[in-house]
């Protein structure tokens, strides 16, 4: 019975230790993100970058995390990451969009054609202007 309790107290302890590294967000480059995104897929990352938010007639609104402030002009997605924004930054679009912001969500390598694979940041969990 006393091997057991040791037992059960271990392994809660190294559960715990698993949720709290999970909950703690990875720091990562834009650049790291869109060269290897199958090294982060499913990852809870905190990243830096340009974020711009378009609102569009009849679809949710477009978000895209760019590197550089350069690309915020270009608007395509080389440089960037396609974000799934939350209502609070659908919200507060007019004071965040072409700024620096950091942002905290759940990253994911989704699946096209030839093998490749589009970034996609989701689930977000913060975002802050950066300084």
């Amino acid at each position: 019975m006393k091997y057991i309790a040791v037992f059960a107290v271990g392994f809660i302890l190294l559960s715990f230790q698993f949720i709290v590294c999970q909950t703690n967000p990875l720091s990562v480059t834009l650049t790291r993100l869109i060269a290897s995104p199958r090294d982060f897929d499913k990852a809870v990352v905190r990243v830096e970058g340009f974020l711009v938010i378009e609102n569009q007639p009849r679809h949710a609104p477009l978000a895209v995390l760019y590197q550089r402030e350069e690309d915020t002009k270009e608007r395509g997605t080389k440089n960037g990451i396609l974000v799934i924004p939350d209502p609070e930054m659908i919200h507060n679009a007019s004071a965040i969009s072409g700024k620096r912001v950091t942002l905290v969500g759940t990253f994911h390598a989704v699946p096209g054609p030839g093998g490749s694979y589009a970034p996609l940041i989701k689930d977000i969990k913060k975002c802050n202007l950066s300084p």
